[in-house]
């Protein structure tokens, strides 16, 4: 921590005794002890404030010394630069650094501290401006990696002080790195000393070296840039090969290149005709030009020189006339594909430069007219000619006349038919099975539709096309085919012939019959459309289609044929013979009976559930008197009541209490049809119906008097102004109808 130098004094002198006081000072005891100063105490103090001095020391020091105290010399103690603390005996002369910092370099340096140093602080390197090294007042200023070594590294033991002795040339320091450069010896190939040619002080590494410059003319471009100095110069730094005469003088280095690829080719040696700086790969050859003529397109692209050419660059054959002059190279490809057919060697009207194979041949035009189509396309031209292209059968007159070469596949198929050998009205050129025959113009009128669609000829005809059956009359002349059907199904029911009244050409089976019409009015419907024809009608004689039962008279006669039902179940319940009142066309079960309209009592509540025989007998007769309503519950119910209300009194009206839903959970109104005892005083007074109700099963009988123990002669008192007054629990209930006074 910094002391300043008056703050130092004032702490020695409450330390050290008072000393004398020098002439023409004031006797006083003095604050600075023996020190010897000045007594005029306001040449360094404030008047108002003794501590601390009213300037700082330097200036004090400034003034009494010359020697202003700066940086860290203000923080110095006295003692560091004084004999004995008197200012008047200093340790040094004024200015002279080395008398303390005689030590600091070890006499390497010059004694003049302030060339380097300020006074602010000894350990900074001083400055002319901020920021800029000492090191530039002299000839070498430090820039780059130079700023960051010692100067021990270039100042020796043998040179101290002497800085403006040493070599400031790159050379100097560096010789070693010089002789010992890695990518090229640099003492071998004649480079310059002068390193900063190439070099930059900011790294060794990354020279930049002007390569035409030093070269003559030669700029390192494309493929050159990447390469080593010993790709092409030897250890002297001379060239491998000859000294190429310019830029493009590719062949001065790449001979042995030229030699390799185009000896005997007749190739100009200016290869940047073809080649890239970039590349020797990739070249890029007008063929058009060196051959006069003939451009590389479609498939010779990708061809070798090799491939039409020998090691001397002649042609392998001879030389195309033009651009379209295939067979000039393909003539053997022609004699083995199209030796005696006649083809024109004019090879692009079929083939193309991209590829021999997949040709396009216009077969109409050679042959004729016939065009390759449908079937025929994709047939190979061995399928019809010969190896000297001839046809292998008689030639077709026209595009439609197919048995020309189809006749064996007529002959096989058709023979004795009839048939006429015009097969496009039948088949198509697209394939020989699918046929599409017209039965209906080929037969008279007798289309193949429905069922009769997908059968085989051989169904119908025999080996000579002539039908197995008399021929049908028309297109609904089922029988002329199907009698055997009709025979074995319907003889004797005197169904009519006309097959499709039922049937239809789809299937011989569902047949759809109009029963209705048949039977003279009766209709199959509900659970009637889905029996069987046995189910109604005789089969033992399979010639004969009667009813097994009596006719029925009417849609709605169910009696005819289901007396046996109605007898099993109605017999004597006096229930009309008219089913559908009850029953439906769709099931025997699940009956709906209108039991409100036959008796006048309807079925509700708990009596939806009941079956017939909880209440009639088998003659549906009543097991019980009738209700004279639909009310009159005890009619059947007056054993229920006689075991649960006799002697009661209660009226027989049953739904007043109980509903028609359950016998069960009676709701019974006390409050308002007889006497409050759930509300108004009586509430929570009595414990059962025996407290009012004194003579057992008699609720018409009760008693006031059993709480309300009255005197009578004071009752009888109390009421002697009331007209008609009694004595009784029934005259109480008269004028107390709800318990209050």
């Amino acid at each position: 921590m910094a002391i300043s130098s008056h703050r130092v004094f004032a702490l020695i002198a409450i330390l050290l005794p008072a000393g004398p006081v020098a002439a023409g000072a004031q006797e006083t005891t003095s604050p600075h002890g023996s020190l010897t100063v000045d007594l005029d105490c306001s040449a360094c103090h404030e008047p108002e404030a003794w501590v601390p001095a009213k300037a700082e020391l330097d200036f004090s020091h400034n003034r009494a010394t010359g020697f202003p105290l700066l940086g860290r010399h203000a923080a110095a103690p006295c003692a560091a630069c004084h004999f004995d603390l008197k200012f008047d005996e200093p340790k040094i002369e004024p200015f002279a650094c080395g008398g303390c910092h005689v030590d600091v370099h070890q006499g390497k340096l010059s004694d003049d501290c302030a060339s380097c140093h300020n006074a602010l602080s000894f350990l900074d390197i001083a400055s002319e401006t901020p920021g800029i090294p000492l090191h530039t007042r002299t000839a070498f200023p430090l820039t780059g990696t130079h700023t960051q070594v010692s100067c021990e590294t270039c100042h020796a033991d043998d040179q101290a002080g002497a800085f403006t002795t040493l070599d400031t040339g790159c050379f100097s320091c560096h010789e070693a790195d010089f002789a010992a450069a890695r990518t090229v010896d640099h003492i071998a190939s004649g480079f310059s000393t002068q390193c900063d040619d190439c070099h930059t002080t900011l790294s060794w590494q990354g020279a930049l070296f002007d390569h035409v410059q030093a070269s003559g003319g030669f700029d390192l471009v494309g493929a050159h840039v990447p390469l080593t100095c010993g790709s092409c110069h030897g250890p002297d730094n001379e060239l491998l090969f000859p000294a190429p005469s310019g830029q493009d003088d590719c062949v001065a280095c790449h001979q042995s290149d030229y030699d390799d690829q185009h000896a005997g080719s007749g190739f100009a040696t200016t290869c940047l005709d073809c080649h890239t700086v970039d590349s020797w790969e990739g070249a890029e050859f007008d063929h058009v030009q060196a051959s006069g003529g003939f451009d590389l397109v479609g498939a010779h692209v990708p061809l070798t020189c090799e491939s039409c050419h020998g090691p001397d660059n002649e042609l392998l054959f001879p030389a195309p006339s033009g651009q379209d002059d295939c067979v000039a190279c393909h003539q053997s490809d022609y004699d083995d594909q199209h030796v005696g057919s006649g083809f024109a060697t004019t090879c692009l009207d079929c083939h193309t430069v991209d590829t021999w194979e997949g040709a396009e041949f216009d077969h109409a035009i050679a042959s004729d007219g016939f065009d390759l189509e449908g079937a025929h396309a994709p047939l190979t031209c061995e399928s019809c000619h010969g190896p000297d292209n001839e046809l292998l059968f008689p030639a077709p007159s026209g595009q439609d006349d197919c048995v020309a070469c189809h006749q064996s596949d007529y002959d096989g198929q058709h023979a004795g038919s009839g048939f006429a050998t015009t097969c496009l009205d039948c088949h198509t050129v697209d394939s020989w099975e699918g046929v599409v025959f017209d039965h209906a113009g080929a037969s008279g009128g007798f289309d193949l539709e429905g069922a009769h669609a997908p059968l085989a000829c051989e169904s119908c005809h025999g080996p000579d096309n002539e039908l197995l059956f008399p021929a049908p009359s028309g297109q609904d002349d089922c029988v002329a085919c199907h009698q055997s059907d009709y025979d074995r199904q319907h003889v004797g029911s005197g169904f009519a012939t006309t097959c499709r009244d039922c049937h239809t050409v789809d299937t011989w089976e569902d047949a759809e019959f109009n029963h209705l019409q048949a039977s003279g009015g009766f209709d199959l419907v509900g659970a009637h459309a889905l029996l069987t024809c046995e189910s109604c009608h005789g089969s033992d004689d399979p010639s004969r289609h009667e009813l097994l039962f009596p006719a029925p008279s009417d849609q709605d006669d169910c009696v005819a044929c289901h007396q046996s039902d109605y007898d099993g179940q109605h017999a004597g319940t006096g229930f009309a013979t008219t089913c559908l009142d009850c029953h439906t066309v769709d099931s025997w079960q699940g009956v709906v009976f209108d039991h409100l309209q036959t008796s006048g009592f309807d079925l509700v509540g708990a009596h939806v559930s009941l079956t017939c025989g909880d209440c009639h007998d088998a003659n549906n007769d009543l097991l019980f008197p009738e209700p004279s309503g639909q009310d009159d519950c005890v009619a059947c119910h007056q054993s229920d009541y006689d075991g649960q209300h006799v002697g009661s009194g209660f009226a027989t009206t049953c739904l007043d209490c109980h509903t028609v839903d359950s016998w069960q959970g009676a709701v019974f109104d006390h409050d308002g049809q007889f006497f409050p005892i759930y509300s108004g005083k009586h509430q929570g007074r009595w414990s059962d119906c025996a407290t009012c109700h004194t003579v057992p099963g008699d609720f018409s009988s009760f008693s006031c008097f059993n709480c309300h123990e009255h005197n009578r002669t004071d009752t009888d008192r109390d009421h002697s102004e009331v007209n008609g007054y009694v004595y009784q629990s029934t005259a109480c209930l008269s004028c107390h109808p709800d318990g209050n006074n």
